[in-house]
């Protein structure tokens, strides 16, 4: 999935203030922030959303009481993030934590009884899941150009309450395993929740940071070098602090 460019590059300049580098040389240092980490909280948090929004869940099979049932074309319909977070983990990274997220589904159910005269029907559903929390650790680093990288290295993610409407045909019967069918979508949902999280940071996030330039002109014949040339260090959980960079100020011939 494509973002929009004025968001990629919103995810991009932010993500770059949360980077630094071993300096050869002292040039600057900057500090971001609780406020700092806050504001790339509420450009990145739409851009999962719209990702998680498009995730793909798989078929769902299973057998209860001599009954094969099938869940299919699963598809989410709404996807919601009221409440997050994110904060430095000391040594370690940014942890950006989502809670209370809600969740709607929508698919096809059918059934087939194992036994003679192997009755079968078919109809739809809706799934309510409330209560989704997602929690990522995210790393950053230099390319071997200077350009910033970040890294989604892990990803914990919970489903709460969720509730089943099934319609026509024999629906009432899905009602009697309902539970194991909640089961096998929480699985999943958790599992493709996880996987868009970390797709959305470690590409989209990627590509947008390897499309800045380490190189700007600032006028009056003086460019800065900004590449980075190492990765970032978060001393404490208060604020990120970069360490040196060199800067190489040259005048351009005029």
């Amino acid at each position: 999935m494509l973002v929009s460019s004025s968001a990629a590059a919103q995810v991009a300049v932010l993500l770059a203030l949360i980077s630094c580098c071993w300096a050869v040389s002292p040039g600057f240092r900057t500090e971001v922030t609780q406020k700092g980490l806050d504001y790339v909280r509420t450009v990145a948090v739409p851009v999962l959303e719209k990702e998680i929004s498009q995730i793909a869940i798989p078929d769902i099979s299973g057998d209860s009481d001599s009954t094969s049932y099938t869940l299919s074309s699963i598809h989410v319909t709404a996807f919601s993030i009221p409440s997050s977070s994110i904060a430095i983990v000391p040594g370690t990274g940014v942890r950006a934590t989502m809670s209370g997220a809600t969740m709607s589904l929508h698919a096809n159910w059918h059934y087939r009884m194992d036994w003679w005269p192997h009755i079968s029907d078919s109809g739809t559903c809706d799934v309510s899941i409330s209560g989704v929390s997602v929690v990522l650790t995210v790393t950053f680093g230099a390319d071997s150009k200077g350009h910033p990288t970040v890294s989604a290295d892990g990803c914990s993610a919970g489903i709460g309450s969720m509730s089943i409407d099934f319609h026509g045909g024999a629906s009432f019967l899905y009602n009697l395993f309902s539970s194991e069918i909640a089961g096998s979508i929480k699985g999943s949902v958790a599992s493709q929740v996880c996987s868009a999280g970390k797709q959305a940071i470690n590409s989209q996030g990627n590509a947008a940071l390897e499309s800045l330039p380490v190189i700007v002109d600032i006028g009056l014949g003086v460019e800065i070098d900004y590449a980075l040339v190492g990765p970032p260090v978060y001393n404490t959980a208060n604020y990120l602090e970069t360490l040196h960079i060199e800067v190489a100020c040259s005048p351009l011939n005029l």
